[in-house]
C-alpha cells in the first residue's frame, strides 16, 4: 500500500447518531463461499489502475492516471470491460459517482462530470495560488462529493493537505488548519463529523519515519484521535462499513463508542496491509500482501491467495453478492480485478 502511494504522488481520499451499547446485536456472520474471476485490466507496464467506484455490479468505473485515452478510464458493464476514456489527453486520478449518468473524475486541478453521454470539464480549482494538486481519491454521499490529497511542501513532500467539497458543481475548501499531510481517506458519519485518515511525509535527511494519523472534524477543527509509524502492523486507516466508520489500529480493527476506541477483533495474520472493506462487523474483508482474507465475527480466514507474491490492493466495492478488488501485480505490472460472486445459498 505504501508504495502505491509513493508511485502516486511522485506521479502526479458513518458514525452512527446513535452510541452502541455492549449489548447491541452482532450482526449474522458473513459467508465466504464464493466464486472467484480475475479480470486483467489494460496493457502491462502501461495502464496502471489505482482508483474504481460502482454503483452496482454492473456499473464499475476504474481509472488510470498514466494511460493514454481511451484506456485511462475504463467500464465494466456486468459482462465486460471497455476502454471509454474522452479524447483528450487527460490524466484521472480519482473517481467518484451517485449514478450511472453522474460520476464525477479529477485531474490535478481539473474536475470532469459525465452524464450518461459525455465528459464535460466543470470546473478549475487551485489552493495558495498552486494549481497541480495531487487530489488522488473521491468519496461522496447525497450529491456531497469530497476529492482530498495534498500539494508538495518547501521540501517537495505532499504535506500541504487538501480537502474540496463539491455541491450543485459549486466547490469551496475545507479548512484544514492544524493539520499536516496528504489526506489519504474521508468519510463522513450520520453525525456529520468528518474522519479522515492522514498521512505525513517526514524528512528523509533528518531519517524522521512517515507517519499514520486519524483526524476527527467537528465542522471547526480537526482533533487528532489517533497516530502511529507508518510500517506494517502499525498503520492507522478508516473505513465505512453500514453506514458507520470503524477504524484499523495497527492489528486491531475497532468502532469509536462514548468518544473511546473498542476493539472489534485482534488480527493474527502478520501480512495484513492495514485496510479493511465490508457490509458489517461480522462481515469484514481485509486487505493481505498475499491474499483477501474474511472475519466473520468469529474468526479469520483467506478466501483468496494471490498469485504472485508482490501484489497489492488499490480499492475495493462490496455489493449485496458481489465483490471487486482492484489489484496490482508489482512483478508483472499488470492491473487485475478479482471479483467474487456469492454462491446461491452461500
Amino acid at each position: 500500500m505504501k508504495r502505491f502511494i509513493v508511485i502516486m504522488i511522485i506521479s502526479v481520499i458513518f458514525i452512527s447518531t446513535c452510541i452502541e451499547s455492549p449489548t447491541d446485536p452482532i450482526p449474522l456472520p458473513g459467508s465466504r463461499d464464493y466464486a472467484w474471476t480475475i479480470d486483467t485490466l489494460g496493457r502491462p507496464t502501461i495502464d496502471y489502475y489505482s482508483r474504481m467506484w460502482g454503483s452496482s455490479p454492473k456499473d464499475i468505473w476504474a481509472v488510470s492516471w498514466g494511460s493514454y485515452p481511451p484506456n485511462n478510464i475504463i467500464h465494466y458493464d456486468g459482462k465486460k470491460w471497455k476502454a471509454v476514456g474522452p479524447f483528450k489527453r487527460i490524466m484521472p486520478s480519482s473517481v467518484w459517482g451517485f449514478s450511472p449518468n453522474n460520476v464525477w473524475i479529477s485531474t490535478g486541478p481539473f474536475f470532469w462530470n459525465y452524464d450518461g453521454v459525455s465528459w464535460t470539464k466543470i470546473f478549475e480549482i487551485a489552493k495558495d495560488g498552486y494549481k497541480y494538486l495531487h487530489l488522488g481519491c473521491m468519496w461522496g454521499k447525497s450529491n456531497m462529493l469530497y476529492a482530498f490529497g495534498a500539494y508538495p511542501d518547501s521540501n517537495l513532500n505532499a504535506n500541504i493537505p487538501v480537502i474540496v467539497q463539491v455541491r450543485n458543481k459549486e466547490w469551496k475548501f475545507i479548512n484544514t488548519t492544524g493539520i499536516r499531510g496528504i489526506v489519504a481517506n474521508l468519510f463522513v458519519g450520520l453525525n456529520n463529523k468528518m474522519y479522515i485518515q492522514n498521512i505525513q511525509w517526514q524528512d528523509i535527511k533528518k531519517r524522521d519515519y512517515d507517519s499514520t494519523q486519524i483526524y476527527e472534524y467537528d465542522g471547526y477543527k480537526f482533533n487528532r484521535l489517533y497516530s502511529s509509524a507508518w510500517n506494517l502492523g502499525k498503520t492507522a486507516d478508516i473505513s465505512l462499513i453500514n453506514n458507520k466508520v470503524y477504524f484499523v489500529l495497527g492489528y486491531k480493527i475497532a468502532e469509536r463508542v462514548n468518544n473511546q476506541f473498542r476493539t472489534i477483533v485482534e488480527i493474527d495474520k502478520k501480512n495484513f496491509d492495514g485496510m479493511i472493506w465490508g457490509r458489517s462487523k461480522s462481515d469484514i474483508f481485509l486487505g493481505m500482501q498475499d491474499g483477501i482474507a474474511h472475519y466473520n465475527g468469529y474468526d479469520i480466514k483467506y478466501l483468496k491467495y494471490f498469485k504472485q507474491p508482490v501484489t497489492g490492493i488499490f480499492k475495493a466495492f462490496i455489493f449485496k453478492d458481489e465483490v471487486f478488488f482492484l489489484v496490482y501485480d508489482y512483478s508483472t505490472k499488470i492491473s487485475l480485478m478479482y471479483h467474487g460472486k456469492l454462491e446461491k445459498g452461500g
